[in-house]
């Protein structure tokens, strides 16, 4: 026998002595040339320098007392392993990959080659999570599928390589496999078919989803890759895929890169460098129900965007360069509930865009460049929504409430805040008749004009106005008086009364003012508090 193999055959007995007394026993029974034997026990880290610079960490730790487990039968040591070569001898990570040791249930290897014939997790059955990392790209791994056998328990796995090898194309049995990240230029996703999350990054050009075609689980996420541009090869095996995002790459859209995602019912897409997407991107995606795209560079889109989804319920165009909307981008997309063109610059929209939507019940647009109310918001944007109940404006150049385009709409949800508003005039009343919430908080209201209007007809009024982060000129005297004003005296025999005032606190800035249905909250104002 080799020297070479007396060693590495010692080496497997002296490891596997450390690891199996410390296990039994809690104490230290190893050999100090090869073993720290100080730090060798229970809920601490101990060090076995193998060949050379190469080194490998152990952690011992309690299953019983970091999760809480109180049945004796389940109170056993758990292992962590770290591997961290410095050498291109296989021979730390053979000894490792032999060790009978159950207790293993995490090991991360380091700059370690792959043994011809072994798997990574040989005589480790309760392994639920494994690290594979090599930094550089001059080992050649020869990946095989014998490399992932073994491991029924296995929950994650995370390779991370610049080696120009391959994964092999053919599926491995990994019955507990949740979570798969893979960091290489070209994977084979087939390997891993049965997980239900994988994360790609750094892919260069393409990768091979072939064999997920039956998984109807998987979320896919792809990350930091250059895909540009992204293919209709590329996803033509995930058939099945019912989710995806793909963020922080350098791509570009063909028409038909989404179109093997027959199934696909959600599509994220966001800080890809995309400039423009194309018009048939989602002709072939009918199930598609959610669309997230938040991308920086894109300041139109097609009108024949959304055409193709008749099951299209969630649109999510966020943080992208939107000047304008396409008047009929929704002619087609009757089932849309959820509308967002938050933070573009988006400074009017034309008529009749909501016009085809008739279960349309939330809008926002906040964050873009609206401000006159007349010419930003067409009079009957809103008026053919019959069930809408949000809007949300804020943040963006209002100075008038746009009364003509909500007026007539009943228990609605309006948000206004953090816009230019100065004033609330007796027009801007009409709101509050309609059981509606608005928010006026954080703009530049100074007074109240319509103040003396409401206190006189307090009964027309069954709403909710927000008035927070506003500085009020203080000597408004109505605003005095409404301050003091009790129940009406003609609703005191009424069983629901529709309007009523409930004082709290002193009246002054900071302080809450309860109406029964009207909620007033001055935030600021040095206000004298009424006279008993």
């Amino acid at each position: 026998m080799s020297s070479r193999e007396n060693y590495k055959s010692l080496l497997r007995i002296v490891i596997t002595f450390c690891l199996i007394q410390s296990i039994i026993t809690g104490k230290s029974r190893c050999n100090p040339d090869l073993c720290d034997c100080s730090k060798y026990q229970q809920d601490n880290w101990f060090s076995c320098p193998a060949n050379g610079p190469t080194s490998v960490t152990f952690k011992i730790w309690d299953s019983g007392k970091l999760r809480g487990m109180l049945d004796p039968a389940k109170y056993f040591p758990l292992i962590e392993a770290y591997v961290t070569c410095y050498t291109n001898d296989q021979l730390v990570f053979d000894v490792l990959s032999q060790i009978d040791v159950e207790s293993v249930q995490q090991i991360a290897y380091t700059n370690c080659t792959v043994p011809f014939n072994s798997s990574l997790a040989a005589g480790m059955p309760n392994l639920t999570g494994l690290r594979f990392q090599l930094d550089h790209d001059a080992v050649d791994l020869h990946w095989k599928s014998v490399h992932f056998t073994g491991m029924n328990n296995l929950w994650k796995i995370e390779l991370k390589t610049y080696s120009p090898s391959q994964l092999p194309n053919t599926p491995s049995e990994l019955p507990s496999l949740n979570e798969v990240h893979l960091n290489m230029q070209h994977p084979n996703l087939n390997l891993f078919s049965s997980a239900r999350r994988i994360f790609l990054h750094n892919i260069y050009g393409s990768f091979n989803s072939d064999g997920l075609e039956n998984n109807t689980e998987l979320r896919l996420y792809i990350q930091n890759s250059q895909l540009n541009p992204l293919t209709a090869a590329s996803m033509k095996g995930l058939v099945g895929l019912k989710w995806i995002l793909l963020s922080t790459n350098v791509l570009s859209y063909d028409s038909d890169t989404l179109n093997p995602l027959v199934n696909l019912e959600e599509f994220h897409s966001s800080a890809n460098k995309v400039k423009a997407f194309p018009s048939e991107l989602f002709r072939k995606n009918k199930k598609l129900r959610s669309i997230h795209i938040s991308e920086e560079e894109v300041d139109t889109l097609p009108e024949e965007f959304f055409s193709y989804l008749p099951e299209l319920k969630d649109v999510d165009i966020y943080s992208c360069e939107l000047r304008t909307v396409p008047q009929n981008i929704f002619q087609n997309s009757d089932a849309i509930q959820k509308v967002s063109f938050m933070n573009n610059k988006l400074s009017s929209l034309p008529a009749g865009l909501f016009d085809n939507l008739p279960v349309l019940e939330s809008v926002n647009l906040a964050g873009n460049l609206f401000e006159n109310t007349l010419t930003s918001l067409p009079i009957d944007l809103f008026a053919n929504v019959p069930m809408l109940k949000a809007i949300t404006l804020s943040r963006n150049r209002f100075e008038t409430v746009p009364i003509a385009q909500i007026k007539s709409i009943s228990g609605l949800s309006i948000d206004l805040s953090s816009n230019q508003i100065k004033d609330i005039t007796v027009e801007d009343l009409a709101i509050f008749e309609k059981n509606t919430k608005v928010n006026l908080g954080r703009n530049k209201i100074s007074q109240f004009s319509g103040i003396s209007y409401l206190r006189q007809h307090l009964y027309r009024y069954n709403s909710t106005l927000v008035l927070d982060g506003n500085t009020f000129n203080c000597s408004l005297c109505d605003v005095h008086h409404l301050l003091q004003e009790q129940t009406p005296r003609h609703f005191e025999n009424v069983a629901q009364k529709p309007f009523s005032i409930n004082l709290y606190g002193i009246m002054c800035f900071g302080y809450n003012i309860m109406l029964r249905s009207l909620h007033l909250t001055f935030d600021g104002c040095d206000l004298t508090a009424p006279s008993d």
